[in-house]
């Protein structure tokens, strides 16, 4: 599962080629989805792929990964992609 948050869009096309190259569902943390509990298979990898604003993630990313609720989540892998 890829979440995505884009400004320019240079972070969208990061996450578009992970989610094409892994078989991910793209995600975009921008349209509101926060409040939704998203489901993972049994070995599915989780990204968050965002640019860096002011030296820091951007403050509507900080707040979704607080609120996001991720069920059947084992261990998986979660990796952070900034652009």
């Amino acid at each position: 599962m890829v979440f995505c948050f884009s400004g320019t869009g240079n972070s969208r096309w990061v996450a578009e080629a992970l989610s094409d190259r892994f078989r991910l569902s793209l995600i975009n943390i921008g349209d509101g989805c926060g409040e939704t509990p998203f489901r993972l298979n049994d070995e599915e990898r989780l990204f968050f792929v965002f640019p860096i604003h002011a030296w820091s993630m951007p403050k509507l990313v900080r707040q979704f990964i607080r609120q996001v609720r991720i069920e059947n989540y084992h261990g998986q892998p979660v990796d952070t992609i900034v652009t």
